[in-house]
């Protein structure tokens, strides 16, 4: 199984090198420095023509983000996308080239609403327990990444909102996230590199929330689990023992 490092070397876009992969080679400097030649758009879009999946991928999603049922419910999605992306169980760098071409759907109208919940299928089907995925490029939000999840994700942007909801195990490690991460959560650990929204761990049941930035609010419906902010301890068990802190 080919490992996130690994696949790092050949995907990682610069505008999140230093935040998710502190340990940046002398390479991958150089390549910074000559911004006329672009290195990171060409792999991106070498890394979208050469995966034969990709576009099976994306031809799914485009049914999926046409059906609405009546009442969003994140469970009713979820088991319309397990059906959309049973084909196979596709592999890291599959659904990180499927990601990277999200944004030409975001001018439908239930894009919020299906493409979070549409990854996350791909991710808890995927054969790799290591996984990356793309939303720097996106201008408009996701919701529900990393729902039941129980792999390890890398997210290259912003998480969106509720992300990890329903998470059980594993771990999630993003930029930044909007509004209640962690809602329901049961387990494992998420850690957000910036800043973490509002009402943090909505329905927190279990496991661990990292923000290392700013928290607008903290839910008052926290039930289990801890929160840190920038390594402070603020909700222990479930009962909110600190302060924010924000710069």
């Amino acid at each position: 199984m080919e490992t996130i490092a690994k696949q790092s070397r050949r995907f990682v876009p610069t505008s999140i090198s230093v935040v998710l992969f502190p340990a940046k080679t002398k390479a991958c400097g150089l390549l910074d420095s000559l911004a006329k030649q672009e290195p990171i758009g060409m792999e991106r879009t070498q890394a979208v023509n050469e995966n034969k999946y990709a576009k099976q991928i994306e031809d799914s999603f485009a049914k999926a983000v046409k059906w609405k049922k009546d009442g969003w419910r994140a469970s009713n999605n979820y088991k319309q996308c397990r059906k959309f992306a049973a084909s196979r169980k596709y592999s890291s760098a599959d659904i990180y080239a499927f990601s990277l071409q999200l944004a030409k759907f975001q001018d439908e109208e239930f894009f919020h609403d299906w493409a979070g919940i549409f990854l996350s299928a791909l991710i808890n089907t995927s054969k790799d327990k290591e996984i990356r995925v793309c939303t720097s490029h996106l201008e408009s939000e996701i919701s529900a990444l990393g729902f039941l999840n129980h792999k390890d994700i890398v997210v290259e942007g912003n998480g969106g909102s509720h992300l990890g909801i329903f998470m059980w195990k594993g771990s999630i490690i993003v930029n930044s996230t909007s509004n209640c991460i962690g809602r329901y959560m049961r387990g494992g650990k998420i850690t957000v590199n910036g800043d973490g929204g509002e009402v943090v761990g909505c329905d927190l049941k279990g496991g661990e929330i990292w923000v290392n930035g700013n928290i607008i609010s903290l839910s008052d419906l926290i039930d289990g689990g801890n929160v840190f902010q920038r390594g402070r301890l603020i909700v222990k068990d479930g009962e909110r023992i600190g302060r924010l802190r924000n710069k």
